[in-house]
């Protein structure tokens, strides 16, 4: 790649040469071009499958709150993402798993953010978000948020269940 942009930035002289670099440069931003209006879309890198791939761009479900040490079940729908709300204090670790049988994206933002400070798509295994020894570093309401994984339609919504622990709890990390 390097080789290439070293050509049609020095390349040498002569019309043919100045074609071939033009036409070299017409072809990395048509790439760039395409790879932009895919993005802009929504198609999936991996599965080409059309559909949001940006994980907070849906609306927020207020569902309620949760406490460290407690586990709660709930049904999310297709396209929805669940808030859940963490009251902490700064220093407090926790760990949040999302257990269910469907692709999951887990972020957590802090109190008065806009954006998550810890996402996770799969460190839980299986497609299921886990965060793991995670601390907090503001006092206030934290706000955990369940989604489908990055919107891909179809697949990544149904029962599930949230458990906030510590820390160390060994069935939290594992």
């Amino acid at each position: 790649m390097f080789a290439i942009f070293r050509f049609l930035r020095t390349g040498g002289g002569g019309g043919k040469q100045l074609a071939i670099r033009a036409a070299g440069l017409a072809a990395i931003v048509i790439i760039i071009v395409i790879w932009g209006i895919n993005y802009r879309q929504g198609v999936h890198p991996d599965t080409g499958i059309a559909g949001d791939t940006r994980p907070t761009l849906a609306p927020l479900d207020m569902m309620g709150s949760v406490t460290r040490g407690e586990s709660i079940s709930a049904v999310l729908a297709e396209g929805e993402r669940h808030a859940w709300l963490l009251a902490g204090e700064r220093g407090m670790e926790i760990s949040v798993r999302v257990l269910g049988d469907w692709d999951s994206t887990l972020q957590i933002f802090p109190p008065n953010g806009d954006e998550a400070v810890s996402i996770d798509f799969n460190t839980g295994g299986n497609g299921q978000a886990l965060i793991c020894a995670y601390r907090l570093f503001a006092d206030g309401e934290h706000r955990i948020v369940v989604s489908g994984w990055q919107g891909v339609p179809g697949m990544n919504f149904g029962d599930y269940a949230l458990v906030v622990g510590d820390a160390n709890a060994p069935e939290r990390c594992a």
